[in-house]
């Protein structure tokens, strides 16, 4: 049920002027790993669509 309301909610809202970008946390996004990085790591080509 949820996921149907979800899905729904994603095709209104999602058009020629708005992005949607989902993204499942990896353990490295979270610091849960240790690692040097720090947030989340976008790719590089999400960046240049959503920030020309």
């Amino acid at each position: 049920m949820f996921m149907s309301v979800f899905h729904n909610w994603l095709l209104e809202i999602a058009c020629e002027n708005y992005f949607v970008y989902i993204k499942r946390l990896s353990a490295n996004d979270t610091g849960a790993t240790g690692g040097h990085q720090v947030g989340l790591y976008i790719p590089s080509g999400i960046v240049e669509k959503l920030f020309p």
